[in-house]
This record gives structure tokens, C-alpha cells and sequence, in this order.
């Protein structure tokens, strides 16, 4: 499981990490951008800016959810817990009266 969650996170981060340095869309410039402001070679995919920005936005939620599983296994897998602090041992308990 912690093996399959690892390949996840990387073919959604890394997939996530090309569109977002790739392509010129970010965020909410969509609908506020003229065509003409984007590279010529763009141009063509303007109308898919939403697309491709939910797409990106889809792969770094993606991402993150696989790390956690991915860090949630790898705890679970090694039982790594807190324990409890032994009585007496970094305080002394009082003494009922």
C-alpha cells in the first residue's frame, strides 16, 4: 500500500508540477485576460484555461492526499505511537495526605 501511495504522489505531483510550469494559466486569470495576452503558441487552448487550471488544481489535491496516505501507512506500518511517560520518572507524584 505505502508502495503504490509513493507512485501516486509522484506521478500527481510531478504531473501537477509540468501544467503549472508549462502552461501560462494561473488562478483566476481566465476570464480577465484577452486572448492576445497570452504566448501566440497559447493562443489556440484559451478557451481551455479553466480546464487546465482545475485539472492542476485537482493534481495538487491529488498529491497532497496520496503524501498523506503515504505518511499515514509508513506510521502505521512501523506502529510509531507516542508513549506514555512512566510515573516517577520526570516528576515525583505527591503524596496524599
Amino acid at each position: 500500500m505505502s508502495f503504490c501511495a509513493l507512485v501516486a504522489a509522484v506521478f500527481f505531483g510531478t504531473g501537477a508540477g509540468v501544467v503549472q510550469r508549462s502552461t501560462p494559466y494561473k488562478g483566476t486569470s481566465c476570464s480577465s485576460r484577452p486572448v492576445s495576452a497570452y504566448p501566440p503558441q497559447w493562443q489556440p487552448y484559451a478557451g481551455e484555461c479553466a480546464r487546465v487550471v482545475a485539472l492542476q488544481g485537482i493534481a495538487w489535491a491529488l498529491w497532497a492526499l496520496y503524501l498523506f496516505l503515504l505518511i499515514a501507512t509508513i506510521i502505521h506500518k512501523f506502529e510509531i505511537r507516542t508513549r506514555p511517560t512512566p510515573e516517577g520518572w520526570y516528576f515525583k507524584k505527591a503524596k496524599a495526605s
